[in-house]
């Protein structure tokens, strides 16, 4: 978002992205420009505010929670695995253990 000075004139441009593409919208100029940038960037540091207040300690609980339960699942999928006759070497790939013959 920019103030942009063109001859004797100030406009305002809102930059948004459309696809690949970054697309100027013409706001306003003169004052209606001053005055929808000062909106926009307090609007922009009550989001930044409100990010930094909640959503921080709400994700890193969820990471948690996702953390434990992908620990669980994996126990369970070792000790299932495990128990059906597959192993795996040095953290690789789980192979079917083989079975030897005796003659």
């Amino acid at each position: 978002m920019a103030l942009e000075r063109r001859g004797a004139g100030i406009y305002y441009y809102r930059k948004r992205r459309i696809g690949r593409r970054v697309v100027s919208l013409y706001v306003g100029r003169g004052e209606w420009a001053l005055l929808a940038a000062e909106l926009d960037h307090a609007e922009r540091d009550a989001r930044r505010k409100i990010d930094s207040l909640g959503v921080s300690s709400l994700i890193s609980e969820i990471e948690d929670e996702v953390k434990d339960f992908y620990d669980r699942v994996q126990a369970q999928v070792t000790a299932t695995l495990e128990a059906s006759g597959y192993h795996r070497q040095n953290r690789g790939p789980w192979r079917k253990r083989r079975k030897l013959e005796v003659r």
